[in-house]
């Protein structure tokens, strides 16, 4: 049977190919539904849809074939657990996915290969693979680029207290000493190392990114700021 080579999907930083499997054929990759409820009315035909304003998971169905000198359990490993997914057609974007079901595993008659098959559980969006963060030292403009808005992250740097400011969204830091990073998809505040939790020194909105154009300025003791933007894309 012939080996595959050109198609892949790298998993939590290992490509399969590193462990000698690649894909049979690309996966289908769904667009996630939106969540929301239809309502009837009386005396209205059909029905008005009431958006969620949000969306479900997807999965992602990935068929695998090993070839010679694949080792079953190294493999058996790799398929667990969560991380990043990465498929060779669209290598600029990763999936934030998790091993959702059971892993399939079938030998390949007498040959000594191996069929697999993983679902993976995905978060409703695309992530750039390979991000890059953003400085701002002064009051910009940031585009984002993404079908979404986004959730990002921001380190803070300054003394004293300070306000950000994105578009119409103000968030209020009250003690800058050492840092503070905001973490608006986790709704957390904590310091540059991650192991104190800072929240109760934040006050107001949490920053999002619109989709477009986005006014970002900042005042008081603030100095800087370092954004990891998390664009994304449904």
């Amino acid at each position: 049977m012939a080996r595959k080579q050109e198609g892949w999907i790298q998993f939590n930083g290992i490509k399969s190919t590193d462990l000698k499997a690649g894909l049979s054929e690309y996966p289908i990759r769904p667009r996630a539904a939106e969540r929301g409820d239809w309502a009837e009315i009386l005396g209205r035909s059909g029905a008005l849809w009431a958006p969620g304003n949000a969306y479900d998971l997807m999965e992602i169905k990935c068929n695998l074939l090993t070839w010679a000198g694949a080792n079953i359990v190294s493999l058996r490993h790799w398929l667990s657990g969560s991380g990043d997914l990465m498929i060779a057609d669209e290598p600029s974007y990763a999936y934030r996915a998790r091993v959702a079901k059971a892993v399939e595993i079938r030998p390949v008659g007498s040959t000594g290969l191996y069929k697999i098959a993983v679902t993976f559980a995905c978060q409703p969006f695309r992530y750039l693979s390979n991000p890059t963060n953003l400085s701002v030292t002064g009051a910009q403009t940031i585009q984002n680029p993404g079908s979404y808005y986004s959730d990002p992250v921001i380190q803070v740097s300054g003394s004293g207290s300070g306000t950000l400011k994105i578009n119409d969204i103000e968030t209020e830091i009250s003690d800058l000493t050492g840092g503070v990073v905001i973490d608006s998809e986790a709704r957390l505040a904590y310091n540059p190392g991650a192991d104190v939790n800072l929240s109760g020194r934040i006050s107001g909105e949490w920053p999002v990114f619109e989709v477009g154009d986005n006014a970002v300025s900042f005042s008081g003791g603030i100095t800087g700021l370092i954004v990891a933007p998390n664009w994304r894309w449904v």
